[in-house]
């Protein structure tokens, strides 16, 4: 870290000191300026298990959740919605000048990914509902195709019937045309007879 004029890296500059002289990190002028480092690099596993601690216990969700998000290269995966995201808006809202950039991204790409997973369901919700509809109309048309088979099989049924129904007609007309024929046949022999005798 570089040391500040007052603080280096928020840290005070008489702690910076007490550091140095308890020779857990030292100090090298590089540039111009002064510099400090671990002293070994043996304290490097220790002092990132025990910041690692003090987040996960000082931070909020928004802020763990947003460094998370950023350690996994921005991932989708780490993004958080429901209850956690209605949290982290919450804090952002009561905190909003202790957000970082990256916190601030990740806010927006949560509540993007919010509006994209509502805009799918509001499409599965119609095409759900297309489906149904459709499903019915097919139904329906179902229905209407049977009703039309049935009405055209009794439709052919009774034309059927009917061309039966003319043929016996026409076979009564022609056997009524003979009986006439031989009632007139018999009228004539009958009057023929009758004449005869008469004369």
């Amino acid at each position: 870290m570089l040391l500040g004029p007052e603080r280096s890296e928020g840290l005070e500059n008489k702690a910076v000191r007490a550091l140095e002289q308890a020779y857990l990190i030292r100090g090298e002028k590089r540039g111009g300026a002064m510099w400090f480092e671990l002293a070994h690099d043996r304290l490097i596993r220790p002092v990132r298990k025990n910041n690692t601690a003090w987040l996960q216990a000082n931070l909020s969700v928004l802020q763990n959740s947003a460094a998370a998000w950023v350690k996994h290269d921005r991932s989708e995966e780490f993004l958080v919605a429901g209850s956690v995201l209605e949290e982290a808006l919450a804090w952002a809202q009561a905190w909003p000048d202790d957000l970082t950039a990256a916190e601030k991204d990740f806010l927006e790409a949560c509540k993007h990914l919010r509006r994209r997973r509502e805009q799918q369901r509001r499409t599965t919700r119609r095409i759900r509902n297309l489906a149904v509809a459709a499903s019915i109309v097919s139904a329906l048309a179902l229905v209407a195709l049977v009703i039309a088979f049935i009405s055209r099989a009794q439709a052919i049924a009774s034309e059927q019937q009917t061309v039966v129904a003319l043929q016996q007609a026409e076979q009564e007309r022609a056997q009524a045309d003979v009986s006439r024929r031989r009632a007139d046949d018999q009228v004539g022999a009958v009057a023929e007879q009758f004449c005869f005798i008469i004369l």
